[in-house]
């Protein structure tokens, strides 16, 4: 969610910009699980090098961080479909 993303203007822009989060987050959490798959696939006989438990937490959180983002941008989405709850930041103003 971009901070200085001016508010949408009608309903059809509130569904596009939840939209495009959606997309984005589900890019994002792609990204993040091929990582981890790749960081944990370099590891055959499951002992990672001295370094590798830090790679592997840090891959981890990035994965989580990821699919909780990727979780609200669809309950932001779900909400506005079945309910028509528009999200505070994409209200208009004045």
């Amino acid at each position: 969610m971009d901070a200085k993303r001016k508010p949408p203007k009608s309903e059809l822009e509130v569904l596009r910009s939840l939209i495009r989060e959606v997309i984005d987050a589900t890019a994002e959490k792609n990204e993040a699980s091929d990582e981890f798959d790749i960081v944990m696939g370099q590891f055959p006989s499951g002992l990672p090098h001295p370094d590798g438990s830090q790679r592997i937490a840090n891959s981890s959180q990035r994965l989580s961080f990821a699919r909780k983002k990727a979780m609200i941008a669809h309950t932001r989405l779900t909400d506005f479909l079945d309910r028509g709850i528009v999200p505070d930041d994409l209200q208009k103003t004045g």
